[in-house]
């Protein structure tokens, strides 16, 4: 089945707010990610939807990525590459949990420290 996902922006995340929320206390993804989710005004939210279900999202503010993730039936069809591809082309610093490090390798960072968990992350334009 071919996937089509559509994406909205958002500096606030209003539309999705509820489900993220209890999304961000699920434990399942509390282990994947590693943390919870926090939500403040200065955050630039990208929400990939597959018709009207929430396939993933991401987060950043600054030059900070603050969370990735697709839903598990999601996986492995290229939402990722596609929520990557809607930030600005700049330097960029995350921490990635071992799941998702060699996505951000592939996209061009260089670990900058590794813990047991999770790497820390750095995109710099060439």
């Amino acid at each position: 089945m071919e996937y089509i996902f559509r994406t909205i922006k958002s500096l606030t995340p209003y539309y999705t707010l509820d489900k993220l929320k209890n999304i961000s206390t699920s434990k399942e993804i509390y282990k994947e990610m590693g943390e919870p989710i926090l939500f403040n005004e200065k955050q630039v939210w990208i929400f990939a939807f597959y018709k009207k279900q929430l396939a993933g999202f991401i987060c950043y503010e600054n030059d900070l990525i603050n969370y990735i993730y697709t839903f598990p039936e999601f996986r492995n069809k290229g939402l990722f590459s596609i929520l990557y591809n809607e930030l600005p082309y700049q330097n960029w610093k995350t921490i990635s949990s071992n799941m998702s490090l060699n996505l951000f390798i592939k996209k061009g960072f260089k670990v900058v420290k590794n813990y047991k968990n999770c790497h820390k992350l750095e995109f710099k334009i060439k």
